[in-house]
């Protein structure tokens, strides 16, 4: 059966001990690990700044264009492949949540607007002023990483919470940044989290109201207000990602997806994910085996 890889760090840092953080020139990266051209995940956060170059880079089965200034953010667990020219290069590191937790123990990385598991898109498209700026963080990063100085882990950790910072007040307005200390917004993160855990056999509304100790109808109006959808609809959408990062695996019988998500009833799976989807599980494997990601 064919596997989506799944690389953590160690498949990366071939000549550094640690496990909880790298990083490099792109270039050099992409040169150095040829079987990331593949579709695969990261079991750690990912940030990816392009400085010269041209291409697209599909998340998810979201296409994105590559261009001097984008620069892309990924949660563990996102499928991820690109299609580069010759002269890409930029920065790039992972990092692991660990990592992060334990030089920032009271803040969470879901406080940035990009991690956060239903809130837009994985990209931004930078000035080149803001580019100019970013670069020079992501640069200092590589640097320090390299030079494996006295508290690098801690100077890392700055720079990179730094860039996060930069990148959160680019990515949001200013309607946003309030709407994010909305006692309704929170209470959506804490919805998404629950999916993110539950999703597989747990699939009605109430349910997640029951967890959240509010009415259905209370959970249906924070999704409406905050993102302009249906409980269900939230639910849904995460069951068939899964569904779609499952059908990568080319081989794998629609029978066992359709069992993995908890669907008793195979058809009704069928049925669901063309709903959602616009084409039929079979149809979705054809265009994965053609290299159409959508």
């Amino acid at each position: 059966m064919q596997e989506i890889e799944v690389f953590g760090i160690e498949a990366f840092s071939e000549r550094h001990s640690t496990t909880y953080f790298y990083s490099s020139d792109l270039k050099t990266h992409l040169e150095s690990h040829r079987f990331i051209h593949a579709p695969h995940r990261h079991s750690t956060y990912v940030a990816v700044l392009f400085t010269q170059g041209s291409g697209i880079h599909q998340v998810d089965f979201e296409s994105f264009e590559v261009k001097p200034g984008s620069i892309f953010l990924l949660r563990p667990g996102q499928v991820h492949c690109w299609n580069l020219s010759e002269d890409a290069d930029g920065f790039i590191f992972f990092h692991t949540g660990e990592f992060y937790n334990q030089i920032f123990q009271y803040r969470n990385l879901e406080v940035y607007p990009f991690f956060q598991s239903k809130s837009g898109k994985p990209v931004l498209f930078l000035s080149e002023y803001e580019t100019l700026k970013i670069c020079h963080l992501f640069s200092q990063i590589d640097k320090e990483f390299h030079d494996s100085k006295s508290d690098t882990p801690h100077k890392i950790g700055l720079l990179v919470d730094l860039i996060y910072i930069e990148l959160s007040r680019l990515y949001t307005t200013e309607a946003e940044q309030k709407q994010i200390h909305n006692l309704s917004y929170d209470k959506l993160l804490i919805l998404q989290k629950l999916i993110d855990e539950n999703f597989k056999f747990k699939k009605l509304p109430g349910l997640y109201a029951e967890m959240m100790h509010i009415s259905t109808r209370h959970l249906s109006r924070i999704c409406q207000e905050t993102v302009g959808k249906t409980t269900q609809s939230l639910i849904y959408e995460r069951v068939f990602l899964e569904a779609k990062r499952l059908l990568v695996h080319i081989e794998i019988p629609i029978s066992v997806v359709s069992e993995k998500l908890g669907f008793a009833d195979h058809s009704y799976f069928i049925r669901q994910f063309k709903k959602q989807t616009g084409v039929s599980p079979k149809a979705f494997q054809q265009r994965i085996k053609t290299g159409i990601w959508k």
